[in-house]
């Protein structure tokens, strides 16, 4: 939905999020001996904001991340071979 309004989802933060009722499916419970009772079954709705922009990180979430992407950056993905139809000996 968002790239239907020119917006990237990796660049999108969680604003604000909010919970709100719905309604409410009713009907019967039917018991033995002419007994019987009403079931409820609620829903609810669910609201999400979001903005562009990036997450507000606090100087250790900073420092994980800075350290994240030097690891990301040693791993060169070419160094793997590929055995495609081929048995290893």
């Amino acid at each position: 939905m968002s790239i239907r309004y020119g917006l990237q989802p990796q660049d999108l933060v969680v604003k604000s999020i909010s919970v709100g009722t719905a309604f409410r499916k009713k009907g019967l419970d039917i018991r033995g001996h002419g007994h019987m009772g009403l079931k409820i079954r609620s829903y609810s709705n669910v609201h999400v904001i979001v903005e562009e922009g990036k997450p507000k990180l606090s100087k250790y979430g900073e420092k994980r991340r800075a350290a994240k992407l030097e690891k990301q950056a040693r791993i060169k993905r070419d160094s793997f071979p590929l055995f495609v139809g081929k048995t290893i000996q």
